[in-house]
């Protein structure tokens, strides 16, 4: 029986959608006030981190550090009167506890009762007691096949050196919980260029047994590609991205009334097109900041209806091998994946 496949990641619901972009105005206010020098919250990871981003772009480029505090600390001058900033209006960012204490979650979880009635309890369990071990996929792999590059970054003629190309990947599993393979390097593209890899390389492996015997179970990839030439920045932003995830991962899932860890069904494809949201819009904010080029995030998701079934598309263990486009300004790279079912 083919019974799995693989598809782009789907919508968020819009009063999630609202929830999560004022978690990511939290995070983006927090950077506000270490741009502006204020005083530092107890115990703020985020701020922690965009201090430490300071401290990175001071050994790597110092001349630039006082246009990079400038741009962001800008939502402190116009959060009161910007529409994207609402929920935050009344607070005073002058306050190092301010954000700390801003429940983002009780104001947006009256919103959600319908959603969490109706959505949350869809993964059942099944008895796959009748199966023989060698009908039976253990696990589920993720491949990177190849990176092309048919426009490099810049406009056209007189675009100078090579683009210093990097990937990120962050894996969201069944149960809705979330890691990060850190950002590495893929190579330096011209027009025209690829980057094969053969063999592939694997950018993931799920334990699709993990979570017991409850279907569908829904894995998420997302995918970033970011150009830079900022020294250490690597390291900082694998720090960034795991405090991203996490802090997600942990908000949407309260917000919805679930456990990460438990079945989630089609909320794991939630969570983790959550997460993908998130991440590109972190990334945005660093582009906007330093002035890389920000190629983008795109997802993949797999769902997985049985262990004995094959991919739909194929009939194999093997689905298609997929491809996902990362426009920034005047460039396109182009990234080659597939998922594996294992025994």
């Amino acid at each position: 029986m083919n019974n799995n496949f693989d598809h782009p990641d789907g919508p968020i619901p819009t009063n999630v959608l609202k929830a999560l972009r004022d978690h990511l105005t939290k995070i983006r206010l927090s950077a506000a006030r270490v741009g502006a020098d204020l005083q530092q919250a107890p115990n703020d990871r985020f701020e922690q981190l965009f201090k430490e981003l300071i401290n990175v772009i001071s050994q790597a480029k110092p001349e630039k550090v006082a246009q990079l505090k400038a741009k962001m600390k800008q939502p402190l001058l116009i959060y009161k009167q910007h529409p994207a900033y609402r929920s935050f209006a009344d607070l005073d960012l002058q306050n190092p506890t301010a954000l700390q204490k801003m429940d983002i979650n009780k104001i947006y979880s009256p919103l959600l009762v319908g959603f969490r009635q109706n959505y949350v309890h869809i993964a059942s369990p099944r008895d796959y007691d009748h199966l023989t071990p060698q009908t039976e996929h253990k696990g589920l792999k993720f491949w990177l096949h190849q990176v092309k590059c048919f426009d490099e970054t810049g406009s056209g003629w007189g675009e100078w050196g090579e683009d210093e190309i990097y990937m990120g990947a962050v894996a969201t599993d069944e149960n809705g919980e979330s890691s990060s393979g850190g950002l590495f390097h893929v190579m330096d593209f011209d027009d025209g260029d690829r980057k094969v890899y053969n063999p592939p390389k694997q950018l993931q492996y799920f334990n699709i047994h993990e979570g017991g015997n409850t279907f569908p179970k829904v894995y998420t990839m997302t995918l970033a590609l970011v150009e830079h030439d900022w020294g250490n920045l690597p390291e900082w932003f694998n720090k960034l991205l795991d405090e991203v995830k996490g802090y997600v991962s942990k908000c949407l899932a309260s917000l919805v009334g679930v456990a990460i860890g438990s079945a989630l069904g089609p909320l794991g494809a939630l969570i983790g097109a959550a997460i993908g949201y998130a991440v590109g819009a972190v990334i945005g904010w660093i582009k906007d900041w330093l002035g890389d080029e920000n190629l983008g995030t795109a997802s993949f998701q797999a769902t997985i209806n049985s262990y004995s079934g094959n991919w739909i598309a194929t009939g194999t263990t093997l689905s298609p091998i997929r491809t996902r486009d990362y426009t920034g300004d005047d460039s396109l790279y182009r990234v080659f994946c597939q998922w594996e079912l294992i025994t």
